[in-house]
C-alpha cells in the first residue's frame, strides 16, 4: 500500500468511527443494526480503497439515522402526550364525580387538556425536531404542554367566573357547553389566553381609577 492509500484509509477510518459515535440512544435495537450494517458497507469499501464508496456509506447512514431519530422522538412524544390527558382526564373526571356533578368548570378544565393534546397531533409533523433529545426531555415536554393546556382552562374558567371575560353571560344549564368549549380553545391555541392577559395587563387605567395630583 502506497504512503497516499494509507493516508486516505486512516481519514476513511476516522470518518466512519466519527459516524459511528454519533448518538442513537432513542432508536431501537433493530434500528442500530441497520445503521451499523450501513456502516459497515463503508468498512469494506475503506479496506479495497473504494473511498468515493466510503462516503457514500457515510452519508446514507447519517440520513438513515437522522430519520429514524425523529420518527422515534415523534413517537416518545405522541406517546407520552397520549398517557398524560389520559391521566388528566381520569383525575377531572373523578373530581367532577366526586363533586356531585355540579361543577362544569371541571369539564372545561378537562377540555383544556384534550386541546393541548389535539394541538400536538395537528402540529407535530410541523415540529422542527432534531431527534437527539433524550426521553426524558420528551416526557417533561408531552407533560408541560398538556399541563399548559390544563392552566389556560383554569384561567378562562376564572376570567369568566369573575366577570373579566364575557361578564353578561353567565353559565347556566342552557349553556353549560360554554366551558367545555372554551377551555378546549384555551388548551388548543398557545396564542389565546397569553393575548387576553396581555391586553389586560396592557389596559390604561380608567380616569376614576387614575390618582389625581394634590
Amino acid at each position: 500500500m502506497t504512503p497516499e492509500d494509507q493516508k486516505s484509509r486512516n481519514q476513511a477510518m476516522s470518518k466512519l468511527r466519527i459516524a459511528q459515535s454519533l448518538p442513537v440512544q432513542n432508536l431501537s435495537h433493530d434500528e442500530v443494526i441497520n445503521y451499523k450494517k450501513i456502516l459497515g458497507m463503508g468498512y469494506n469499501a475503506a479496506l479495497i480503497n473504494d473511498w468515493p464508496e466510503v462516503d457514500v456509506a457515510i452519508r446514507e447512514a447519517g440520513k438513515y439515522r437522522d430519520d429514524r431519530n425523529k420518527e422515534r422522538s415523534r413517537y416518545i412524544l405522541l406517546t407520552a402526550a397520549t398517557f398524560y390527558v389520559m391521566l388528566f382526564g381520569v383525575a377531572c373526571a373523578v373530581a367532577w364525580y366526586c363533586c356531585g356533578q355540579q361543577h362544569p368548570e371541571m369539564i372545561g378544565i378537562m377540555m383544556g387538556a384534550v386541546g393541548a393534546y389535539v394541538s400536538i397531533w395537528t402540529r407535530y409533523g410541523k415540529m422542527d425536531m432534531t431527534g437527539l433529545g433524550t426521553k426524558k426531555l420528551h416526557y417533561l415536554e408531552a407533560f408541560s404542554r398538556i399541563l399548559i393546556g390544563v392552566i389556560f382552562a383554569v384561567l378562562v374558567v376564572f376570567m369568566i367566573n369573575s366577570g373579566l371575560i364575557l361578564g353578561s353571560i353567565e353559565v347556566n344549564a342552557t349553556n353549560n357547553y360554554l366551558l367545555p368549549i372554551l377551555g378546549f380553545c384555551a388548551g388548543f391555541s398557545e396564542k389565546w389566553i397569553p393575548s387576553i392577559l396581555e391586553r389586560f395587563m396592557n389596559e390604561p387605567e380608567s380616569p376614576a381609577n387614575t390618582p389625581t395630583a394634590e
